[in-house]
């Protein structure tokens, strides 16, 4: 198996190095600590996985990883991070990241797992960033949640002509004979604006829409 690693030269990061050099199963590493010349190197030695410091990585490691995976046949990418596991780690899983190191990481099982793990196109997260993962996609439930709910509550364009003729005072009859539909129809409407706006009266039903800025 080949690896390519790319990133800053560092203490931390010479240490992954020296770790996968011991793997048996690793059979050559190739660093550099150009980003572009990475990229050159991943199309001249075909490596089964690429190691990538995203720390500093220019354009962000996202950008990186994905024209990594992108360009050069879906090649395993195990991104090197910090290890509070930062948005910019888990931008990187977005983009196609298969593993990911800290570069605290010195524990050589837990390097060869990942690694070799990401060679098989296996991911393999540890608690830290699976948590942070997990809560990512938590928070864009949330958000898909509270957007689904503002749709359903979302006024319709004849309700909000009821709302209008409303604020002018008039009568569910003469609203009725405006919009050319029955009375019945009118008292509908009003029953839907008022769950929508979370009111109980006309007076507060026009209130709500005028503070929200309906009107």
């Amino acid at each position: 198996m080949q690896v390519l690693m790319i990133g800053r030269t560092s203490m931390c990061f010479e240490g992954l190095r020296a770790i996968l050099e011991t793997c048996d199963d690793i059979g050559r590493v190739t660093k550099t600590s150009d980003w572009q010349d990475g990229l050159r190197l991943a199309s001249i030695t075909k490596p089964d996985v690429v190691v990538l410091d995203i720390i500093d990585c220019p354009g962000g490691g996202d950008a990186t990883v994905g024209h990594l995976v992108n360009e050069f046949g879906d090649v395993p990418v195990v991104v090197v991070g910090a290890p509070d596991v930062p948005s910019s780690v888990l931008d990187a899983f977005e983009a196609g990241a298969t593993g990911y190191l800290t570069l605290h990481d010195v524990d050589l099982q837990r390097v060869r797992e990942v690694v070799t793990a990401a060679a098989r196109g296996e991911s393999t997260l540890d608690l830290r960033a699976s948590s942070a993962v997990l809560e990512r996609l938590r928070d864009r439930a949330r958000s898909s949640s509270r957007a689904a709910c503002l749709d359903r509550n979302a006024v319709t364009e004849r309700e909000t002509d009821v709302l209008r003729l409303l604020a002018e005072g008039f009568s569910n009859h003469v609203i009725a004979g405006r919009l050319h539909v029955s009375e019945s129809t009118v008292k509908n409407h009003l029953h839907t604006i008022y769950s929508k706006l979370g009111v109980e009266s006309r007076a507060a039903a026009v209130a709500e829409a005028l503070r929200r800025d309906m009107l």
